[in-house]
Parts: structure tokens; C-alpha cells; sequence
């Protein structure tokens, strides 16, 4: 669950003098129902252990400075937690535990002393994070110290949430029913100040209660809603969107649905969204996606959007002709990610709607096994303009090979502004595999026109048709599409040898060549000197520096460039400790 940040420390400033926090603090004890009939004891030790208590340096603390430890203290790190479970959804049952830790712990800081629980409960925001599995009393208490204050709700229902956290739990009907009544009645009387709404449920059991108390509370007014998430078990085929508090949500700007129909959306529901990522699941029918695409281009303020399709859920849609009409423009969009698409449907959606303003472009394509290599130059084909134009001017690439499938970055690995990741097609015996391999690694160069300075190859050197990659002739028509290519760099798995038989002739490849690094592996020394030999040997005019070192210390080094009888070549001005260089 994520928690809100404080606005200016989160304090209510309506409370300044000792005597306010007094009679605050006594007012919020028999709120909370803590008071005793009868008198404390005035036993001496009881007075003295007060006193100390009231001088203590940690209750002169700032208010603010207070609230901070506060906040520190509750944000436990859920690494943690996680080695408490074993299964998938470890990271999840990590997050519930550490909700429910973090609804005990702030408990707990109300209780340290009376400065400290006047600091608690005038920390609005402190208590305007809200877990609707809570207890229902500690729900209405949040909510009632949030006082107005935007509220952030969450639901997180795990597909092990009953076992782990309600063991006892004999009737699950009537337990989850009686949830969703007090649900129910909460958001009736607060969905007006609500914020943020996030709902997972992932459990289908038991069967219809979920998609009961969606439809109770979809149409409730939301004034200060900007952000929604919905997720709700796929291929359910129970729950459907139709206006969920879009008409009275001005504000709404971000939305995350799954598992829902989309055949009752109207598209003007979606006019005033920034942010919105949908997993879809009806691609079994062209309609389903053709959908979609009239759904986007009624969001003109659209800035982000993600796409996919469930792995469980692939895109089976009849293949898609490109749309012949004109295209609807989305103006805003700056990045794009679709997960699971086929490349017709992802030539469609780029036919259908233009992205003129993309700077962020990831794509997880499923191609049909029995392609061809023309459909791996189609998919790079279909890409938008404004994208090639982008890649274009970009002088950094890196490639990432793993069992059939190859992954292209295009900028910095950390920040790439292409992503493209699409399955090798190679049936067994298929007629176009090692020609398909060949196309998925040079179709990026030739359709986008790219001429990288920097490239790395990555990932895994075997998997592909059982044999070892790239093969020479791979790295031959790698880098002859590369001719400005000036930094070329391996991680230690890949074979150094075919590399280095591919560049052996000066006039073919590399001729610009200035470093080869060879991550983590300081071996194929000698593959590297006889490559180096015999393209001297036929008059190479560009000298090749070989480094090889671990991932951490590699990038520590730096170059500065010499003339040697006209020759530009390459010299060390600092080497990382335990690396070594080769000239």
C-alpha cells in the first residue's frame, strides 16, 4: 500500500497553548472509550517517574521534528517481512503485514506521552491512509482523525488473504459479506472525500459478493477523486464498467482497471484522464480491440498509457489489417507501453491513433512462430513517427538475448526511450529461423536508421535453437549496420571468439571501432591478439583497446584520445583496481 507524503508536516495549527493539548488529549481518551471511573493512585513513584518524564529532552522536541520520527518509525522496509512467506505473492502478503504493522504501530506513538499524542492526532495526514481490511473501528477512528483532509483508500484482497490473516474464519460468506456491508456504508458516507480508491481483489471465492458490492458503490459521487485502481480476477466475466464515478470525478486524472468488459464503456468517461492502464482480456473478438481504440481517442489529455494482455490470456484476435482512415491524434502522449499485443494489433493501434509528442515507447510483441522475417520488418515499420525520429538521433543501443526471444533498447539502459521485446519465430524446422534471428537483430538498424556509437550485448548466450549466439555471421551483419560504432561491450557469457573472427578484416567491419569490454572475464586474450595482428597486418588505421573487468569497476574508467603519427588511437588516463587493459 502506498502512503500519502505530509503537505507542511501534516500539523493542524488550531492548537498552540499547553492547556489546548490537555484537554485535547482528555477529550480523545474518552472518545476512545480509555477512561477510568476511577482516580489514579498518587503513589511517590508514579509522581517521580512523571516528572522525569516531563523533563525528558525527547518531549522537547520540535512538533515537526516529532512527527518526522513518527514517520520514520512506521515506514519499516518490507524486505523484511517477506522472508516470512514462500509463495509468489510474497511481496503482497509482505504489504498486508506491514499495513497491519503500521496500523498497530501508530497505535502505539498515541500512547508515548501526551505531547506525542497531541503531535499524533493533529497530523491529519497521518491518518487519511486507510486500509479498508482494518478492523471497522480503526477505519472510522482514521477517518474521523483525518478529519477534511483527502482520504487514500486501499483494498488489497490476496487469493491467501482469509488463510494467512483470518485462520479462524469458519463461514466465509457471511465474513466477506459482512465486510462488504460496512464497505459499503463507508464509502456511501466518505466517497466525497476520497482521493485515491485502490481495489484488488484476486480471489474469486466467494462467487458474485465482489461484483455486487462494486455495482452498491460505482455510482457514488467523488468530487476530489484523481486516482483509481481496479483490479479484479480475469476471465471472471462478472464485472462491468460502465461510468464508475467518472460523470461526478472532475478530477479523475489516473485510472487502472482489470479484469473488466469494456463493451458498456462510453468513451466520454475517459475526456479528462492523465494517466491510464488497462489489461484487457475479450481479444478473442476483433470488435473487443477496435474498441478500445475509439475509447483512446476520446482522451485528448492522455500523457501516459499502458496496454496488456494477461500472459494466462494471450492475444488470440483474428489478425488486423491497418486502419485506412485518419488517425486520431494524441497530442499529450509522451510514453506507451503494451505488454502481450500481436504484431497486427500493434499495427492497428499505431494506424488507428498517432503519438506525435512519444518520447517513451516499450513493446512486449507475441509474433507467430511460423513468421517470416518481412513481419519482424513490419513491426519496427509500424512504430510512429515521432518515435524513429527519436531513435534516430540517438547513439546508444543495447541488445538482450534470452531462450527465443531478443530484447532492444535504444538509449541509456537505465532510461531507454525504445523497448521493444518480440519472440524469435522458429518452429521446430521452421523454414525462416536463422533468418528471423538475423532480422530481429538488424531490422531495428535499417527501419530506424540508427547509427549507434555504443552497444551492448547482454542477456543469455545459449537457448536459441541449441546453439551458441551471436555466431560469427550474426556479428557480421550486426556490425555491418553499425559502420560508426565506436564502444562495443559483452557481458562475460558470451564467447569472445566469434566476435573477434568476424572483425578480423578492417575493411569490412569495426573501422571505427576504439574499445572492446569484455565485462567480468579478463579471458579469449588470445582470440583478441591474433584479431588484433591481422588487422594490422592489412593496413587497419583505427587501434582497438581491449578492457575487461567486473560490472562495478568497468565504468570507472575514462579515455582520452592521442595522435600517433596520424593514427587516432586510444590511451588509459585511469584504470579501475583489478582490471586490465589490452592495446
Amino acid at each position: 500500500m502506498s502512503w500519502p507524503s505530509l503537505e507542511s508536516g501534516g500539523l493542524v495549527q488550531n492548537l498552540h497553548k499547553p492547556g489546548d493539548m490537555d484537554r485535547q488529549d482528555c477529550a480523545d481518551e474518552a472518545n476512545d472509550d480509555r477512561t477510568q471511573t476511577a482516580s489514579l493512585p498518587q503513589d511517590p513513584r508514579i509522581i517521580s517517574l512523571r516528572s522525569i518524564k516531563q523533563n525528558s529532552p525527547l518531549l522537547r522536541l520540535p512538533h515537526e521534528l516529532i512527527l518526522q520520527i513518527i514517520l520514520m518509525t512506521l515506514e519499516d522496509p518490507r524486505d523484511l517481512l517477506q522472508s516470512k512467506f514462500e509463495a509468489n505473492n510474497s511481496w503482497e502478503l509482505a504489504d498486508q503485514t506491514q499495513s497491519f504493522d503500521r496500523l498497530r504501530m501508530t497505535n502505539r506513538m498515541t500512547h508515548i506521552s501526551s505531547t506525542w499524542r497531541y503531535v499524533c492526532l493533529n497530523a491529519t495526514t497521518l491518518w487519511n491512509a486507510i486500509d479498508l481490511l482494518w478492523p471497522s473501528t480503526a477505519v472510522a477512528v482514521f477517518a474521523t482523525r483525518a478529519q477534511q483532509s483527502p482520504l487514500f483508500l486501499n483494498l488489497n484482497i490476496l487469493q491467501d488473504y482469509q488463510r494467512v490473516f483470518q485462520p479462524l474464519i469458519t463461514d466465509s460468506l457471511t465474513f466477506w459479506s459482512t465486510q462488504i456491508a460496512f464497505w459499503t456504508q463507508f464509502l456511501s458516507q466518505n466517497m466525497h472525500r476520497v482521493k485515491s480508491l485502490e481495489i484488488r481483489v484476486k480471489t474469486t471465492e466467494p462467487r458474485r459478493i465482489f461484483p455486487e458490492f462494486w455495482r452498491a458503490v460505482e455510482h457514488l459521487r467523488a468530487p476530489k477523486l484523481e486516482k483509481i485502481v481496479l483490479r479484479f480476477p480475469p476471465r471472471s466475466g462478472e464485472v462491468a464498467i460502465y461510468n464508475p464515478f467518472f460523470r461526478d470525478a472532475p478530477r479523475l486524472r489516473e485510472l487502472l482497471v482489470e479484469g473488466f468488459k469494456f463493451s458498456d464503456i462510453q468513451e466520454t468517461s475517459f475526456h479528462s484522464l492523465v494517466r491510464l492502464t488497462i489489461t484487457l482480456g475479450e481479444f478473442e473478438t476483433t470488435a473487443a480491440f477496435k474498441r478500445l481504440t475509439s475509447i483512446l481517442s476520446a482522451t485528448p489529455n492522455l500523457e501516459a498509457l499502458q496496454i496488456a494482455v494477461p500472459e494466462s490470456y494471450p492475444d488470440t484476435a483474428r489478425p488486423l489489417t491497418p486502419f485506412l482512415g485518419r488517425a486520431v491524434p494524441l497530442d499529450r502522449c509522451a510514453q506507451l507501453k503494451a505488454t502481450g499485443l500481436s504484431a497486427t494489433t500493434t499495427a492497428f493501434l499505431f494506424s488507428s491513433i498517432s503519438f506525435p509528442s512519444l518520447s517513451v515507447l516499450a513493446l512486449n510483441i507475441c509474433m507467430p512462430w511460423d513468421a517470416s522475417p518481412d513481419a519482424i520488418t513490419e513491426l519496427y515499420t509500424c512504430l510512429p513517427h515521432s518515435m524513429r525520429q527519436l531513435c534516430h538521433t540517438n547513439d546508444t543501443m543495447t541488445m538482450k538475448f534470452s531462450p527465443c526471444y531478443l530484447r532492444t533498447h535504444v538509449g541509456s539502459d537505465s532510461a531507454p526511450n525504445l523497448m521493444v521485446c518480440h519472440n524469435i519465430p522458429d518452429l521446430s524446422g521452421a523454414q525462416f529461423g536463422h533468418s528471423c534471428l538475423a532480422e530481429s537483430c538488424t531490422a531495428p538498424f535499417t527501419v530506424l536508421n540508427l547509427s549507434p556509437i555504443s552497444l551492448k550485448v547482454a542477456g543469455l548466450s545459449t537457448g536459441f535453437i541449441g546453439q551458441a549466439i551471436p555466431t560469427k555471421d550474426l556479428w557480421r551483419a550486426i556490425l555491418s549496420h553499425a559502420p560508426f560504432l565506436e564502444v562495443l561491450e559483452l557481458e562475460s557469457q558470451f564467447s569472445f571468439a566469434p566476435l573477434c573472427e568476424a572483425l578480423e578484416d578492417p575493411r569490412l567491419l569495426g573501422s571505427a571501432l576504439k574499445e572492446l569490454r569484455k565485462i567480468g572475464s579478463d579471458e579469449d586474450r588470445d582470440a583478441f591478439d591474433m584479431m588484433l595482428e591481422r588487422r594490422k597486418s592489412q593496413g587497419a588505421k583505427n587501434e582497438i583497446v581491449l578492457i575487461t573487468g567486473p560490472d562495478s569497476q568497468i565504468f570507472v574508467m575514462t579515455f582520452v584520445e592521442r595522435q600517433d603519427g596520424g593514427n587516432t588511437g586510444v590511451a588509459v588516463r585511469s584504470v579501475a583496481v583489478n582490471s586490465s587493459v589490452k592495446q
